[in-house]
């Protein structure tokens, strides 16, 4: 899943449509039936801007509202897998961890992934913003510069 789930007007689910479908509705349905459950970017697993003040389309992400666990698919969701939503937060999300996760998921191989308290991943999460960066040398350097 990738973006918030917009709820409004009323819970209704009518700002986010497929035809004449409110998208919550059919992602309600997919939900209970889906092995794994992967929310990919921070609106998906937070809500991000959409669901900021003043949130007039009522946005929510799916396992967390904000950093409050519950969200669209209520904080006790586990997919048939038994696993909880898979958060792989970014705006945008970085391409190697979407694939890396979403390979060992594939694989077969989901119960290796370790979940820090927002659900995401730690082999990506578990460290500093640019730790894990290519580009982490050129801030290395620009932050030790003088101004």
């Amino acid at each position: 899943m990738e973006g918030s789930v917009a709820l409004g007007p009323n819970g209704t689910g009518n700002y986010s449509t497929v035809g004449d479908r409110p998208f919550k509705d059919i992602l309600k349905e997919l939900a209970e039936v889906a092995q794994i459950t992967v929310a990919i970017g921070t609106c998906a697993a937070f809500g991000g801007i959409p669901a900021a003040p003043p949130n007039p389309t009522d946005a929510t992400g799916l396992q967390f509202h904000k950093w409050e666990k519950g969200g669209f698919l209520g904080a006790d969701y586990r997919a048939k897998s038994g696993l909880p939503v898979i958060n792989i937060a970014g705006c945008p999300t970085h391409p190697d961890w979407i694939l890396h996760t979403l390979a060992a998921v594939l694989q077969g191989k989901g119960d290796w992934i370790e979940l820090d308290e927002y659900q995401r991943p730690r082999e990506f999460f578990g460290v500093a913003t640019h730790e894990g960066c290519s580009r982490n040398e050129y801030f290395d350097f620009v932050l030790e510069e003088e101004p």
